[in-house]
């Protein structure tokens, strides 16, 4: 429990290392709030570092900290918050301190961007859902367009009912470059979400 002694609110906790009571073996350690596709990212970029996990634990704890982040206990109350904690041994140990520093920092970095995902998660939804009206719109104003609109209505509608994982939104701006020039795309500033 010393790894999980304090954290501060939002803090990603990561230690990639060689303890001497475990040999022939590299741990890593994670804490963080807990969240969806954490084991699954963590499984992917250990299949990319080409080691082979020995054991994998992840408790999810009910717990209570202080204002300093401090653990002050583990607390079964359904309203205390849930820290997801990884304890994962792998094989060959990795004697590199350079190799070991580069896993974790590409764990840390693969955290932070499961963290932007899953906390836009439902903008990024509501932003689709709000495409439907502009598409219905189009659909209005175009040859074919009510058929055209939807069927991208419908594609729209899949992919917020479960269907796909969105990772990222961003709004673009389409500008005329001329009659034969074609378009120039511009992103809007401010609206980006996920990744």
């Amino acid at each position: 429990f010393a790894f999980a002694a304090a954290r501060a609110i939002g803090e990603i906790l990561v230690r990639v290392a060689n303890p001497p009571d475990r040999p022939g073996r590299t741990v890593i350690q994670i804490l963080q709030d807990d969240r969806p596709f954490i084991v699954d990212t963590v499984r992917l970029l250990l299949r990319r570092a080409e080691v082979r996990e020995r054991l994998f634990l992840h408790p999810i704890l009910p717990v209570r900290r202080d204002v300093a982040g401090a653990l002050l206990r583990i607390d079964a109350t359904p309203a205390a918050p849930r820290e997801s904690a990884l304890y994962v041994e792998v094989s060959p140990r990795i004697d590199d301190p350079s190799q070991l520093a580069e896993l974790e920092a590409s764990l840390r970095d693969a955290m932070e961007k499961v963290r932007d995902v899953t906390e836009d998660h439902a903008r990024m939804l509501a932003a689709v859902v709000a495409l439907y009206a502009q598409v219905d719109h189009a659909g209005r104003t175009l040859s074919d367009g009510a058929e055209r609109a939807r069927r991208v209505r419908s594609f729209l509608e899949w992919l917020v009912a479960d269907h796909f994982v969105l990772v990222g939104f961003r709004r673009y701006a389409l500008h005329s470059l001329g009659d034969a020039a074609g378009f120039e795309v511009e992103l809007v500033p401010g609206t980006g979400l996920g990744l």
